[in-house]
């Protein structure tokens, strides 16, 4: 795992965790399962506009 993938999985829970802290108790799961299919494609997205601004 480099560096970026790291700090794409850091930000996905952040991000979870600020969601589940304003939703409703349900909505905990959902959210948890959308981190877990989202993190790779926000490593990606992270990744593709790290290469685009690198000199």
């Amino acid at each position: 795992m480099t560096y970026m993938d790291t700090a794409a999985v850091i930000a996905a829970l952040v991000i979870a965790a600020a969601v589940a802290m304003a939703a409703p108790w349900w909505a905990a799961p959902i959210v948890g399962a959308a981190v877990l299919l989202l993190a790779p494609a926000l490593a990606v997205g992270i990744e593709l506009i790290r290469r685009a601004l690198r000199p």
